[in-house]
């Protein structure tokens, strides 16, 4: 059985890290007669809110899990002369099984008691239920569940790509603890407890330390000894190359390759204390929501972490994430302050930036959501002690044959520090910083299977120490997402501010004059958002493969959708459930044209939906076939959005070249049309969200031109007898006015052109 004791004590968000250093002190944590000596801290840290109440201390483990990078010949060939910045891609399968050792506690060390395997981390991970015990309580943070570290490289396991610059043979790659003794610090409630299970040596030791010592107990900054500097920095890009890759990613997203990319720069030294010291100046000078602190000694790792951002919460089927993307300094003036906040609010780059990771996280949790449940339900500016930041927050329905780790598997590693599109971004990220990140922009949270309650944040402001032949080595790293509007040298200056704090609390820089005086209060100020209605329909399509499409053909509405690579494709298709469709996928680059038959034999579809993504459209050369059959009347409904829109342009005759009046992501822009077709039922312009480098030229085609942008930019296209429509903007975007209903349109516009039966499939 579960024991559960309560102590009342103040809202210090430091109380967990005093009380670190106490048992420490009492050999109650370090102790091998109580567990191994690894350490574990979720630390809500900074003004207290809605995302920083609680913070959890884990008590000494029992059982771990481990996961190494493979041998290189498991990995499988790859074509190291390919360049992702100029859209070669190749997609592959994940490269091997990942394997978990799964490792107990024998009184003096570490030692392997089981193996499982995994063709992907949802899957390798989903092994670990077998390994907790029955819950026996109704605790939200119950002993058992599972919580520690994933390094961002488990993208192996979560995309198609195989890296270039793979982690070394043999390192650690994810540590998770069963955690079977917790210390809570509910901040809200203002009290600690601790659970364990009733017959617990260790927790009965704590107990009775904790009944005779006076509460609150706070850590104490002030024992920490004056930090030296030290010069063993170095970086791993000088800001001229530095700001030479902002300039190339600039040149990849005229080409349409990528929207956005988040390039990261390392800094490496010598610790001269102990990382611990390192995470406790970390906590007195950025406090943050989502902190945490993982220190593995027989592993020689330590990671000390100020994160304020969260990557992914689950609890009761619902799961939610909250993308941060946008940043000012605050300022003790008030309306020196509130200006800042304004400028933020209106300056069109950080908002597009913001936007696009929304609808990019809407695509990710859609993966794993119940159609219809996706929202984008929250926007506002949060302000901290030092900066200011737009903060969304995106949540949905977890469908019923999806679990706490499918919803990882989707999520992971967040785009906010990768870009979009995703997988895209991915490929170019290894190809530009030819070094793994390690746990940098990966993970520390915790899980628990048997509840579906899940926290993980994403390892921002983080530093990672090793220890090597006897000394600390540590490595920070930072960055910022690179787009069209971005300034190189900005850029480099705001990646050395972002890792300043970081690079002061190691003792490599110094604060100098410009160390800010003041902290501001923390203040939240919610923003307005268009919000789509739940769907008016009474019945919601689903979402399936191609391949199983066998069991929906008696719906009236079937739309075959072929997706491009792009991050917003399932908002799509979960746009297209809303009006009632059954929705087939398949992968436009992965599968050849000479399948196409057997797709649609095996579909049926009443209607196609070529979708978006990077690059041109000869990359997927089953958008390009469906398009010329489509011309030729030998399709059933087309409609082609971004990409899919180029396609059908290419496919009739007509030139793609770069947008002359520049590239466009993320912005909402007027969209001026003929009020004919699938734009009948709209009197007036439209304001569509745009995510596009290249556009259609004017030419001799059989194509009717339907709409055009501000600068007179080929926006949309038709067939004059065909049922085949293209839009190079995006509707089911969150920028986007109307989009649903432009959907709606299309399907029944189509359904007044009659096409030859016999012409189908």
């Amino acid at each position: 059985m579960t024991r559960e004791r309560f102590w009342p004590c103040n809202q210090d968000e430091n109380l967990l890290l005093g009380l670190s250093e106490m048992l420490r002190a009492e050999s109650l944590l370090g102790n091998p007669s109580w567990g191994g000596s690894d350490e574990l801290l979720l630390i809500s840290g900074g003004p207290q809110s809605d995302s920083s109440s609680t913070s959890l201390l884990m008590g000494p483990p029992r059982i771990r899990v481990i996961a190494r990078q493979p041998r290189r010949e498991f990995l499988g060939p790859r074509d190291d002369n390919v360049s992702p910045l100029k859209g070669e891609i190749p997609l592959s399968p994940t490269p091997c099984a990942m394997q978990l050792e799964i490792q107990e506690w024998n009184g003096e060390a570490w030692t392997v008691s089981a193996q499982h395997v995994g063709t992907n981390l949802a899957e390798t991970l989903r092994t670990l239920n077998a390994l907790q015990p029955e819950k026996n309580d109704t605790n939200q943070i119950s002993i058992g569940c599972w919580a520690g570290g994933l390094a961002y490289d488990l993208v192996q396991w979560t995309q198609p790509w195989k890296l270039f610059a793979p982690p070394e043979e043999g390192e650690v790659l994810l540590v998770l603890y069963r955690v079977d003794r917790w210390l809570i610090h509910d901040r809200n409630a203002s009290t600690l407890s601790l659970i364990s299970e009733d017959d617990d040596v260790w927790a009965r030791e704590v107990e009775d330390l904790l009944s005779i010592l006076p509460l609150p107990i706070g850590i104490s900054h002030q024992t920490l000894n004056e930090l030296s500097l030290n010069d063993s920095e170095n970086t791993s890009h000088s800001d001229k190359k530095h700001a030479e890759i902002v300039q190339q990613v600039k040149e990849a997203i005229l080409d349409g390759e990528l929207y956005q990319l988040n390039f990261g720069r390392r800094w490496m030294g010598s610790l001269s204390e102990h990382p611990w010291k390192t995470m406790v100046r970390l906590t007195k000078d950025n406090p943050a929501p989502m902190s945490s602190w993982l220190h593995a000694p027989d592993l020689d790792i330590a990671l000390c972490s100020c994160s304020p951002e969260l990557l992914l919460a689950t609890e009761n089927e619902k799961i939610r994430t909250r993308p941060i993307k946008g940043t000012r300094p605050r300022d003790e003036n008030p309306i020196e302050d509130e200006r800042l906040r304004i400028e933020l609010l209106n300056c069109t780059k950080e908002l597009a930036e913001h936007m696009m990771l929304v609808d990019l996280e809407r695509n990710d949790i859609g993966m794993v959501s119940r159609t219809g449940s996706v929202r984008h339900n929250l926007f506002q500016v949060e302000g901290y002690s030092q900066v200011q930041h737009l903060v969304s927050e995106v949540n949905g329905e977890l469908k019923p044959d999806e679990d706490v780790w499918s919803a990882l598997q989707a999520m992971f590693p967040g785009g906010s520090i990768t870009g979009c599109p995703k997988t895209a971004t991915i490929a170019a990220i290894d190809q530009l910083e030819m070094h793994p990140r390690s746990f940098w922009t990966g993970s520390i949270g915790l899980v628990d299977p048997r509840t579906g309650y899940s926290m993980w944040n994403i390892l921002i402001r983080t530093l990672e120490a090793r220890m090597e032949e006897g000394t600390w080595k540590a490595t920070v790293q930072a960055g910022g997402g690179l787009v069209m509007d971005s300034i190189p040298e900005q850029e480099v200056e705001e990646a050395k501010w972002k890792a300043k704090a970081l690079r002061q609390a190691a003792g490599w820089i110094s604060s100098g004059e410009s160390s800010v005086s003041f902290s501001a209060p923390h203040s939240i100020y919610p923003q307005s958002i268009t919000k789509r209605s739940l769907s008016r329909n009474t019945m919601i399509g689903s979402i399936h493969e191609w391949k199983d499409a066998e069991n929906f053909l008696d719906a009236e509405l079937r739309v075959l959708f072929i997706d491009n690579l792009d991050s917003f494709s399932w908002n799509i298709m979960h746009a297209l459930c809303e009006l009632q469709a059954e929705v087939f996928y398949c992968h436009g680059r992965l599968e050849k044209a000479a399948m196409l038959d057997e797709i649609l034999n095996t579909c049926k579809p009443t209607h196609i939906v070529l979708g978006p993504g990077p690059d041109e459209p000869n990359i997927s050369p089953l958008s390009m076939e469906i398009a010329r059959r489509a011309l030729n009347g030998k399709c059933p409904p087309l409609l082609g959005i971004c990409l899919g829109h180029q396609a059908i342009g290419v496919a009739a005759g007509l030139n793609l070249s770069r947008c002359p009046s520049g590239a466009v992501h993320g912005t909402a822009c007027e969209i001026i049309h003929d009020g004919q077709g699938i734009f009948r039922a709209f009197s007036s312009s439209l304001s569509m969200a745009r995510y596009n480098s290249l556009c259609l030229e004017d030419g001799d085609s059989s194509l009717l031109i339907t709409a055009r942008d501000e600068h007179n930019n080929i926006m949309a296209i038709r067939h004059p007898e065909l049922p085949v429509v293209g839009i190079q903007f995006h509707p089911e975007s969150c920028a986007s006015e109307l989009g649903e209903e432009l959907l709606s349109s299309f399907i029944q516009d189509s359904a007044h052109i009659s096409v030859e039966s016999e012409n189908i499939n």
